[in-house]
């Protein structure tokens, strides 16, 4: 798949940790540093966002619990350091995302695609990051990369999930598909 070519085509990487999970790719250094690949592709519509909707996959029945960063941490109650994270749009739009990326410890109650978004305040105290994002222009893409977070995160269970909160107004493509490149250092 188009997916495996791209982690087959990395360098560095000698531990053979090459795993789909439901769409999401990881990927461990021998460093340890592991990258984990996920990807958000919206429903089939071109209906605009509002300041502050949620950018999801379904308008109905988005993923139980949040996207995954699956495996993030080696294990449950492990701690890791967020270094850096490249979000890539498939939408080459004039007027590009802006958004925040919501991340928590636990699962969430996903919110609809294009819906205003609302956690309840327990979930919302299961936020270990928001990190806001503003998509450059490309010419096929639009994307942006966060450098040097250093953003401490110990989970429940060795995931993170995360939902995403667009901050424009913003008319997207349909299908459009929103990837996400995180890479967490493992402290312990």
């Amino acid at each position: 798949t188009a997916t495996n070519a791209a982690v087959d085509g990395l360098e560095g990487y000698t531990d053979g940790l090459e795993a789909a999970l439901a769409g999401t790719v990881l990927m461990r250094g021998t460093d340890g540093v592991l990258t984990v690949l996920t990807s958000i592709t919206r429903p089939s519509d071109t209906n605009a966002y509002a300041v502050g909707d949620a950018f999801a996959n379904s308008t109905s029945a988005p993923t139980t619990g949040g996207i995954t960063f699956a495996s993030a941490a080696r294990a449950a109650g492990k701690s890791v350091i967020l270094t850096d994270l490249i979000v890539v749009n498939s939408n080459p739009a004039a007027t590009p995302l802006q958004g925040e990326l919501h991340i928590f410890d636990t699962a969430v109650t996903a919110v609809n695609d294009n819906a205003a978004f609302a956690i309840s305040g327990s979930e919302a105290l299961t936020t270990v990051a928001i990190i806001p994002f503003v998509m450059g222009v490309g010419a096929n893409n639009n994307r942006v990369h966060l450098q040097n977070l250093g953003i401490s995160l110990t989970g429940i269970t060795a995931d993170f999930r995360f939902l995403v909160r667009v901050t424009n107004a913003y008319t997207p493509a349909s299908a459009e598909v929103l990837s996400f490149r995180a890479k967490f250092l493992p402290v312990d």
